[in-house]
């Protein structure tokens, strides 16, 4: 009897433990408005064929998190190789975006244009 008390003990005090780190952790979001939009190089290279570049749209939003006030530049769109796909998706000047983030990092929020 004492044996599955203390082993009951342990598996509570580790899955206590353990557990949190496996959970998952949801994403916070808030809507936005769109200052500005911008398209930025994120990098380059060289290759075999000649040289390449990633382009990036970026917004100016302002947003709330957590109850603050926020007014930054944030991601809008993944890494893409071909900047005219990307001034497409810019072109009707989108007015507000979903932000999004995770709690764990709050710098790295994520515009989703509308």
């Amino acid at each position: 009897m004492l044996t599955v008390v203390v082993v009951l003990a342990i598996v509570l005090i580790v899955g206590g433990r353990v557990l949190p780190r496996f959970q998952k952790t949801g994403r916070e979001s808030s809507l936005g408005k769109v200052l500005e939009t911008r398209i930025v190089i994120v990098s380059t290279g060289e290759s075999s064929v000649g040289s390449y570049a990633y382009y990036r749209i970026e917004a100016h939003v302002t947003f709330d998190m957590n109850g603050e006030k926020q007014d930054r530049w944030i991601s809008a769109s993944d890494d893409n190789s071909n900047r005219a796909e990307l001034e497409l998706q810019i072109l009707d000047r989108p007015g507000t975006c979903v932000v999004s983030w995770s709690p764990r990092h709050q710098e790295n929020a994520h515009c989703s244009l509308k």
